[in-house]
This record gives C-alpha cells, sequence and structure tokens, in this order.
C-alpha cells in the first residue's frame, strides 16, 4: 500500500525523514521538500559496489478536508479532530524491492505511530463467514 493517512503536518514527516536519514540510514538519503507544491523529493544515490540504480521517490500530501468558503484556521482551543491528510509514497525510478525495505524500516522506527490506514478502509464493513462450508459455497 503506497496510501497513507496522517493526522500531523507536511513537516512533522519531513522532520521524521530527517531523524530516519541521520539515526538510521547514515545520512545517505537526500532529501527536497517543496510545501508549494506539497510534496518531498527522497532521494538515494546509486551505489557501484553494490550495483544498485539511483532510487527516487516522491512523498505528496493531498488535504482530504478542503476548507469551506469562510473557514479560517482552527483557533488553538478548537477540540475538532486536527486536519486529516493522505499522504502517498510514489516511486520514481530505482529497484522497488529496494525501497520496499528502507519503506519497511521507516515503518519499525520513525513512522511507527505517523501513519494511519486511508480513512476509507477504516470506516468499511466487513463480514465474516461463521464456518468452513460457507467460505466454499
Amino acid at each position: 500500500m503506497t496510501d497513507f493517512d496522517i493526522q500531523t503536518t507536511p513537516g512533522d514527516v519531513w522532520e521524521e525523514l530527517n531523524n530516519f536519514n541521520a539515526d538510521y540510514f547514515d545520512s545517505q538519503l537526500t532529501l527536497e521538500n517543496n510545501m508549494e507544491k506539497k510534496y518531498i523529493r527522497l532521494t538515494l544515490p546509486a551505489n557501484e559496489e553494490e550495483k544498485t540504480s539511483e532510487l527516487m521517490l516522491k512523498i505528496k500530501f493531498f488535504d482530504l478536508q478542503p476548507p469551506e468558503e469562510g473557514d479560517d484556521e482552527q483557533e488553538e482551543d478548537d477540540f475538532e479532530e486536527p486536519r486529516r491528510l493522505r499522504v502517498r509514497f510514489i516511486k520514481k525510478r530505482g529497484d522497488l524491492r529496494k525501497w520496499y525495505e528502507i519503506f519497511g524500516e521507516m515503518q519499525e522506527t520513525v513512522f511507527d505511530d505517523l501513519l494511519l490506514a486511508p480513512r476509507l478502509h477504516q470506516e468499511g464493513e466487513y463480514l465474516t463467514a461463521a464456518s468452513d462450508e460457507q467460505i466454499s459455497n
């Protein structure tokens, strides 16, 4: 899955990516942010010793709750749920297996509590079979 929801800001994701790069990945990643266009670019340079090509990834943010007309910023004492954003990880080029390996490490470390299942998946109704006979029919 490449789409997740977050209840934080893209700046927090940027900070966690920098923490991961420094603490867990020996600063091998190049990170660029463009908050005007709502994305972060992550690049892992090619490694001739390991014979790997450059890995480039785009992390795009989408607002799931567009502000209504006349709706200003939330006030600090407002107890509403924080704005929910969708974050999409898009591999632009490079080895997909390497990306999944890196992303797995990210999920176990810095993204452990940050990434949420998309709301669509949380609100779905799921039916379960009461017996094996219902499954085979």
